[in-house]
Parts: C-alpha cells; sequence; structure tokens
C-alpha cells in the first residue's frame, strides 16, 4: 500500500490507525519545509492519544501512513527532499527496532 496522507481528516487517521495496528507513522508540520518529521508505530501514545478536536491532523501536523516502511522512505523522499531520512525515530515506540 502506498503511503497515504492524511491532512485535515481527523476520523480518516484514527480509522486508519485502528484498521493498521501494524504500520508506521510519520508525523510532521503542514508546512512540509519543516525539517520536523518523526516515525512512529501505528500504536504509539505521542500519535493516537491526543484529547484535543484536530490534533491529529486538522492544526499544525499531517500524519503520512503506511504497513510499508519504505513507502514511507518514499514519500519523504518526494515531499522532504532536503531530508536525508527520517529527521527521527520516536523513542518510545521504536519503530525501526521493532523488527518489522
Amino acid at each position: 500500500m502506498p503511503a497515504i496522507e492524511f491532512i485535515d481528516n481527523e476520523d480518516g487517521y484514527t480509522k486508519w490507525i485502528s484498521d493498521n495496528p501494524n504500520g508506521y507513522v510519520v508525523n510532521t508540520h503542514k508546512n512540509l519545509a519543516s525539517s520536523y518529521c518523526v516515525l512512529h508505530t501505528a500504536g504509539c501514545r505521542h500519535i493516537t492519544s491526543h484529547r484535543n478536536a484536530g490534533a491529529f491532523t486538522t492544526r499544525q501536523y499531517v500524519k503520512i501512513c503506511s504497513d510499508n516502511l519504505k513507502d514511507l522512505q518514499k514519500w519523504v523522499r518526494t515531499k522532504k527532499p532536503a531530508m536525508e531520512g527520517f529527521g527521527k525515530e520516536c523513542g518510545t515506540c521504536n519503530p525501526k527496532r521493532q523488527g518489522r
């Protein structure tokens, strides 16, 4: 499955998370020129537990999701060409160390 962008789509994002518990999520700013780009697993509390309406994809952040890490790497190379890989990996869920 190619990477899916969730922008101003809270319901779509939360459904994707629910339907793809073994997936990956890139959390980044809506301003794609920003160097902020963090890789998470779909179940990470940092990207699933906000209680404020619009906190996931409506305010300053967007989520890019895929079951395939290589698809997310391709998205980063295409949309954020100045970056080499993900800006950061979440230290809580350790997505690349999960062995998936």
